[in-house]
């Protein structure tokens, strides 16, 4: 009995982990293509998260699916620990891979671009386990390219 209380007080503490935390803002900062190769190209992204809430997020991993220019380039995933300060601002580096059969042209039109619109759906991981819960956060916005 005691332990079916135990976990019931478990899933109850669990469950109000992210009751009350904002979702934070999430905006591309920079983009920039890295390694390639005949098959694949590696698209390096900074990712900026705005937290404006009174209470720091700390996030256990994080999914960004991104869309540059009306072209989905794909799914970014880290594990990476981080932590967005209550009221403040925090950045993570992810990286896409990009598949050059299918985006053979796109890809050197984005390489070309001096302006990328983009949309990025993103998704915080905070806590693991049976404590673990997500925040998701869509944005979109435009960064300017240096040439």
């Amino acid at each position: 009995m005691q332990r079916i209380i135990s976990i019931l007080i478990l899933l109850t503490i669990s469950a109000c982990s992210t009751v009350g935390l904002t979702p934070p803002e999430v905006s591309l900062v920079d983009v920039r293509f890295d390694e390639m190769s005949l098959l694949e190209t590696n698209l390096k992204a900074k990712v900026r998260y705005e937290n404006e809430s009174n209470k720091a997020i700390r996030s256990t991993g994080t999914v960004h699916e991104l869309t540059l220019n009306d072209i989905y380039i794909g799914k970014a995933m880290s594990d990476e620990s981080l932590t967005i300060p209550r009221l403040g601002t925090a950045t993570q580096e992810v990286t896409f891979r990009l598949s050059n059969i299918s985006l053979l042209t796109k890809i050197q039109q984005l390489m070309n671009s001096n302006r990328l619109d983009y949309d990025i759906e993103s998704k915080i991981y905070v806590g693991s386990g049976f404590t673990g819960s997500s925040l998701t956060q869509h944005n979109s916005g435009k960064i300017l390219q240096q040439q």
